[in-house]
């Protein structure tokens, strides 16, 4: 009851922060680390100990307000949120496919780790022939019943299922306990070593009676006998082991064969060995007992498993459902929007049918009887008409014309009134004699004027419809970059939505008099939307920065914005004092930001560049407008020069006159004209006639060729100075200055930086345009061009300059590379706290210049940190100063490992209900105890403090001693001198990639060997930072990419692909088709043998099918082999795979080139994973650019999972264990630990019941009420 108390108040309180337990965890565990210490140094003072385990006890914890993406949420839930949250951005049937389809591969899943009776058979030994048939049978049937019961819970959940599966694995369970053996092949490792060295190899024997006579047994027999061992025996000696000539390599496995020297003896001997080695792997005579524990892991693994898949499958069928709902939603609402859509459609017709009708109706002179007069039969009659039309359309320009028709006698009978309106209408009168009066008769109107207008409204209706649709579509669309999603901005931005509707509307509605004003009115609303679009987008920009970077980064990414704009407005020659101000109150504004709540400010800042922004592009088309005006000026100019310098030559010409088309002209016509040029089209038209008037000129003997060329040619040079100067032409000064700012900014300069670099152009092209813009004549040109040579001569040295410093530092380092890089050192220094003090508070120097982030940094300055920190840490290791000061102390201080069981049983008994410390303890024995088996040379004392600097070291990233221990482990069975240093490398991959530690520990140790990386703790932490950054970027994890790299990394590394590739091709591969990464490492190690041209049976790959892979290569033109220096040899696979991409990309999905290439190269089982590598290849060079950023980036996910609050958990409960095992030795501590008990069981239940509390919500003042019922 008091449990279920607990959990109710949990689940009704879920808003408090989730920071509080951590705080109370830290409290909790700094109280122990206390008692720990005082326990160790003064044996006398238990009582005291007493009384704080009792304050401990009553330690107030709340869990609360727990963040969806904490770290505590397993790895699989990842997968399935990144999952879902992808789908959201397909269609819903894209969205059901994958779903589908993630539901297909989680029974394929289950199917490839079903129970396997023949498994089981081999790792439990019941092939053997003393054992009776019967239990073989019994397995097979439990097996086969578990899978088919797995299945089912799998896809149903069903109750009665789960009960089978329990009952089914306790009886497999009971079977395997009592019948299963293992085998001990320790004492037979000299003849297993043998067998290793010969195994799929063929042995030479000589001739057969050689055989015979030595061994007993024909060639035949001994293959035969050998056969399941993979060892030949041959009478051929063409690629065959001849014994002589190895014999002495066998020394290294047995010593003793140094004695035989004899053909026969050594055969003999080889043959004793194997049938040894064969009695080792096959034979009962090695047999005990198997220990009932290894039974229940197998069982226990494989029921985890199916449990998994459950939870997963359940997540993705009611993913499914919600699908599957949302698609009948939306079709049912698909078939309403179109049914709405056909009446819309139909009620539009109507209107506009009724529409045209009333715009003729209303466009007929004859509105009203009044206007229907007749006319008196005299002889103006059709004049009077005319005069009664014009005077009643005297408001509009209307022309109106009569026709006359006579008879026989030619006296008028009838007449017609046309009448042209100024919509475009026709509109005829007809008038006939009524004895002494022409009357109206009839009348119609040719509708085409009015038909062309009314469709000309619609069309601008529909033009706005258009626009706006796609604005409301863009606003609409969550997905897309910087949407809108507060609730109240998009509730106003619907009321806009209604007004621009109703706008529009009334557009469709206008008449001849109303249209330009409702135009206007639409127009001016679909401009408010935008305006307030940009507004809310700005405000929500604001509280997403704020909330999400750091505010002087954000401060300092806007405070460049704004200098850039500057910048445009002074290269462009519009900074005029009203920008400036502007600019003034902006900056001001985002000075005043100083922490996240100010999403105010920087809303009014965001909406203020966007006005000073627009404001600037208004100036800059005025000022281009002048600037066309000014080059149209400075055309006229130069041609009124030149029409001068003619008169100049010819006085006479002014006489003279010539025909061109349908006008005399004449030099003063032409001059006239000049005056009234105002665009480029007039002053084309006016140049051709120049060029017109010349010729004529000089057909009539005039000369006008006599100009001065140099005053010419500065004319011309003066002229393009002005163009240059003002703008209108490509590539003007104004453009130069402002590209040059923008190179110099890329390179990571400040404005302020780039403002001093161009301090010295600006002057010179602020003196050039003052002087151009003020009046001048030729005594002036020689000035001007004086002028611009000096701006070009500054242009040009602030270009060497700008490449100069792009080649010196190649750009400037990321933030998140400097961050990284800031990280390691940090890491560093707390790990080595014996390193000097100059040592140590020079990396703080560096730290604090890396985490500078509002000063650019250089690749040269970042990389001269990176060296100087290597010299540093290389010096330290030279004079044994790495290392924690505090270890020696803390081993001294540290009691025998025997004190970590002197209170076993009562403790075990006390605890039992928890995750016992015993247990933990006895774990780290059982390591401690591997650890000395594998590395001989450690000392009792040196096995302790490793013993008791796992605790610690596991605390760090939020793991448990033994995740750490199991790496030193196997780092020492691996022949590893710094095992410790390995396994802190494991431990940290652990806590950032959510992997085990028995992935991390093969993945660590695999890549080090294939690369040979001589257990470098620095190029393996590379290693995994690459990989970690790739993971953190893309669909993929760090389990993938180590199970392929541990699977791949030898073969790879024997043709030469770097790690960096490895790891980029396999992310690929798993990110494009999200298979297993042992399955895509499979699969590209076969790759790489087809195109290297190595064959495989285990992969299928022989000869023949060799020769097909290099045919479907040079098919596309890509060649696996290249001649070097006079010689032969295969590419390097990486480049091979790069051309194959480029080749492959450019064929159609349907070339049979494509298909050749899928099915040779790739193999029938690999074309899914080639497709995905050559489709993205442009994903693997990211992940290549990526793992070369990733320096760091392991630290601080490993951080991230140590400070989440499971970790703080683990961290608590390492503390726990070790402070058990240093306060065993006293017989008082049982009373201590049973008041202790009831706050660890909580604890524990925490974390054992962390999925449940997951799900239901976990709430403020867990603990709050522990005195209140009964808990403390």
């Amino acid at each position: 009851m008091n449990e279920f108390l607990i959990l109710l108040q949990a689940k009704l309180d879920e808003l408090k922060s989730k920071e509080k337990i951590n705080e109370d965890i830290i409290n909790i565990q700094d109280k122990i680390n206390a008692l720990n210490l005082k326990a160790k140094l003064d044996s006398k003072s238990i009582i005291a100990i007493k009384n704080q385990l009792e304050e401990i006890a009553n330690q107030t914890i709340k869990i609360s307000n727990i963040n969806a993406d904490s770290k505590q949420i397993n790895s699989s839930g990842e997968k399935i949120g990144q999952q879902l949250g992808n789908n959201i951005n397909k269609s819903l049937q894209s969205a059901l496919y994958d779903v589908k389809q993630n539901m297909t591969n989680i029974l394929n899943d289950l199917n490839s780790k079903k129970l396997s009776a023949v498994d089981l058979s081999k790792i439990f030994n019941l092939d053997r022939a003393s054992l009776d048939s019967s239990v073989k049978e019994k397995v097979r049937g439990l097996t086969k019943e578990l899978n088919l019961l797995a299945k089912e819970v799998v896809t149903t959940n069903s109750e009665g299922a789960w009960e089978k599966i329990v009952t089914n694995v306790s009886a497999l369970n009971k079977v395997l306990s009592a019948s299963g053996m293992s085998r001990d092949i320790s004492s037979f490792k000299e003849s297993l070593d043998i067998l290793d060295y010969f195994q799929n190899k063929k042995i030479f024997i000589g001739n057969k009676s050689d055989v015979l006579s030595n061994t007993g047994l024909s060639v035949k027999e001994l293959n035969n006998q050998f056969r399941n061992l993979g060892v030949t025996f041959t009478t051929v000696s063409k690629d065959s082991i001849k014994l002589d000539s190895i014999w002495s390599e066998l020394f290294n496995f047995s010593p003793n064969l140094r004695d035989i020297s004899s053909y026969g003896d050594q055969l003999n001997t080889i043959v004793t060995h194997l049938k040894i080695a064969k009695d080792a792997k096959f034979g009962e005579s090695n047999l005990t007992p198997v220990n009932s524990q290894d039974v229940s892991k197998v069982l226990v693994d494989w029921l985890s498993n199916v449990e998994k898949l459950q939870r997963k499958m359940e997540m993705f069928q009611q993913d499914q459902s919600e699908i599957e709902q949302r698609m009948i939603q939306q079709s049912n609402n698909s078939t309403e929007k179109v049914l709405n859509n056909e009446r819309k459609k139909q009620k539009a017709y109507e209107n506009t049918a009724k529409a045209k009708q009333k715009y003729v109706e209303n466009s007929s002179v004859v509105k009203s009887p009044n206007d229907i007069i007749s006319f008196d039969n005299i002889i103006n009659a059709t004049d009077k008409a005319n005069e009664h039309f014009q005077k009643l359309l005297k408001n509009e320009k209307a022309t109106v014309s009569t026709i006359e028709h006579v008879d026989e006698n030619s006296n008028l009978d009838s007449f017609i009134v046309k009448i042209r309106r100024a919509n475009g209408a026709v509109e005829q009168l007809n008038y006939e004699l009524n004895e002494t009066k022409f009357e109206f008769v009839s009348g119609s109107i040719n509708n085409n004027g009015i038909e062309k207008q009314f469709n000309s409204i619609i069309a601008k209706a529909d033009s706005l419809q258009t626009r706006f649709n796609e604005l409301k579509a863009n606003y609409s669309d969550l997905n897309a970059p910087g949407a809108i999603k507060n609730e109240k901005h998009l509730l106003e931005l619907s009321n806009q939505y209604d007004i621009i509707t109703k706008a529009i509307e009334n557009v469709r509605k206008s008449d001849n008099s109303t249209f330009f004003s409702m135009v206007s009115n639409a127009q001016k609303e679909i401009s408010v939307l935008k305006i307030i679009a940009k507004q809310f987008k700005n405000a929500e920009t604001a509280a997403s920065s704020l909330r999400t970077k750091d505010v002087s980064t954000v401060k300092s990414k806007y405070a460049s914005d704004l200098d850039v704009l500057i910048t445009k407005m002074k290269s462009n020659g519009l900074y005029t004092k009203g920008f400036q101000k502007g600019a003034n109150n902006l900056r001001n504004i985002l000075n005043s930001i100083t922490n996240e709540s100010d999403s105010y400010e920087l809303t009014v800042f965001l909406n203020g560049i966007d006005k000073l922004s627009a404001g600037f592009k208004r100036a800059q088309a005025s000022a281009k407008a002048f600037n066309q005006e000014q080059k149209v000026g400075i055309k006229t100019s130069g041609l009124e020069a030149r029409l001068a310098e003619i008169q100049r030559i010819s006085p006479e010409i002014v006489n003279f006159k010539t025909q061109i088309g349908n006008a005399e002209i004449t030099i003063e016509s032409i001059i006239k004209d000049l005056s009234k040029v105002s665009t480029n089209d007039s002053f084309n038209v006016v140049k051709e006639r120049v060029a017109a008037f010349e010729n004529a000129a000089k057909a009539a003997g005039y000369t006008i060729d006599e100009v001065n060329l140099k005053t010419e040619s500065l004319v011309n040079q003066v002229n393009k100075i002005q163009l240059m100067s003002n703008g209108g032409i490509k590539n003007d000064y104004a453009t130069q200055i402002e590209v040059l700012s923008g190179n110099f900014r890329t390179l990571g300069l400040t404005q302020d930086e780039v403002n001093q670099k161009l301090q010295n152009i600006n002057t010179a092209f602020d003196n050039l345009k003052r002087r151009i813009n003020q009046p001048f004549d030729e005594s002036n040109y020689a000035e001007i061009i004086s002028l611009n040579d000096k701006l070009q001569k500054e242009l040009a040295k602030s270009e060497n300059e700008y490449k100069k410093l792009q080649a010196s530092t190649k750009g400037y380092v990321s933030e998140q590379k400097r961050l990284n890089q800031a990280n390691t050192i940090e890491a560093w220094n707390q790990k080595n706290s014996r390193a000097t003090n100059e040592v140590i508070t020079k990396n703080n120097e560096y730290i604090a210049s890396l985490r500078d982030l509002n000063s650019q940094m250089t690749n040269m300055q970042f990389n001269k940190i990176v060296n100087g920190f290597k010299q540093s840490e290389n010096a330290m290791r030279g004079l044994g100063k790495i290392g924690s000061s505090l270890k020696a102390q803390m081993s001294q201080a540290m009691s025998s490992l025997t004190t970590y069981f002197s209170a076993s049983a009562a403790i075990m008994k006390l605890v039992s209900s928890t995750r016992t410390a015993v247990t933990e303890l006895k774990e780290v024995d059982t390591f401690i105890t591997e650890i000395s088996k594998a590395n001989k040379e450690l000392t009792k004392t040196e096995l302790k403090q490793i013993g008791n600097n796992s605790f610690g070291t596991a605390s760090k990233y939020g793991k448990t001693a033994t995740d750490y221990l199991s790496g030193v482990q196997e780092a020492s069975r691996a022949g590893y001198t710094n095992a410790e240093e390995i396994a802190e490398l494991s431990t940290a991959a652990q806590g950032a990639g959510d992997m085990t530690a028995e992935l991390a520990n093969q993945m660590i140790i695999a890549t080090d060997k294939a690369y040979k990386l001589g257990g470098s703790a620095e190029e393996l932490r590379n290693v995994l930072d690459g990989v970690n950054f790739i993971s953190n970027n893309n669909a993929v994890n760090m389990t993938n990419l180590s199970e392929g790299m541990s699977i791949a990394g030898s073969t790879a590394a024997s043709f030469g692909i770097g790690v960096n590739e490895l790891t980029s091709a396999l992310g690929t591969m798993v990110a494009t088709t999200q298979q297993s990464g042992s399955e895509v490492a499979r699969a590209f190690k076969a790759i790489l043998l087809n195109i290297r041209q190595v064959s495989d049976e285990e992969e299928g790959i022989d000869a023949d099918g060799l020769t097909k892979y290099e045919q479907a290569c040079n098919a596309l033109g890509v060649s696996l082999k290249e001649v070097k220096n006079g010689v032969l040899q295969l590419r390097d696979p990486m480049q091979v795979l790069k051309e194959l991409s480029i080749e492959y990309n450019k064929l159609s999905e349907t070339d049979i080139k494509r298909t050749n290439l899928l099915n040779s190269v790739g193999g029938k089982l690999r074309s899914t994973q080639l497709d995905a590598l050559l489709r993205q290849w442009p994903m693997y060079e990211n992940m290549l650019q990526q793992y070369d950023e990733g320096v760091g980036s392991m630290a601080i996910e490993a951080e991230k999972t140590a400070n989440s609050w499971e970790g703080s958990l683990k961290r608590l409960h390492n503390t726990w264990v070790s402070t058990v095992g240093n306060v065993a030795e006293s017989n008082t501590i049982i009373t201590i630990i049973n008041g202790f008990n009831n706050l660890l069981s909580v604890i524990n239940n925490v974390t054992d019941k962390l999925g449940s509390l997951g799900t239901i919500g976990l709430g403020a003042g867990l603990f709050a009420g522990l005195k209140n019922v009964g808990m403390a």
